[in-house]
């Protein structure tokens, strides 16, 4: 649960960034099965022109088709990783640099994921009723 303390402590850390979200807060939320969920809320009204959250490039993990390549994995290698196998491979780099910009970000992440269906028991899945999403749990 994000308490006022975390919340505070995330705002400063972002703000020493550069990190601008002067329009919404971390929060928790609750989906309709009354599990809690982390997110962002508005505190006041934002326009269609208007940006929610601008990120430094220095502080953002990249990873779109075609861009560069990191310096610990071969051009060739990099270009056939999906996009969430990229991201996952920078996240697993900032980890281990002691001194990473996103590190406190980084630890912020959920660590366990139990309301996803590759969690699910078999009979759970079975209520599903939904051959697709089935096959690609498989």
């Amino acid at each position: 649960r994000w308490s006022r303390c975390r919340r505070r402590a995330w705002r400063r850390w972002a703000e020493g960034l550069g990190i601008e979200a002067p329009k919404v807060e971390l929060t928790t939320l609750q989906d309709a099965f009354g599990h809690e969920l982390r997110g962002m809320r508005c505190t006041s009204e934002i326009s269609s022109e208007e940006a929610i959250i601008a990120v430094p490039s220095k502080c953002a993990l990249e990873v779109t088709t075609g861009g560069p390549n990191p310096d610990f994995i071969a051009a060739e290698a990099w270009q056939k990783i999906p996009w969430w196998g990229q991201l996952a491979l920078l996240l697993i780099k900032e980890v281990k640099q002691p001194d990473s910009s996103v590190a406190e970000w980084i630890g912020s992440l959920p660590k366990e994921f139990l309301e996803i269906p590759m969690n699910w028991s078999s009979e759970e899945l079975a209520l599903l009723e939904y051959p697709p999403l089935l096959r690609q749990i498989d």
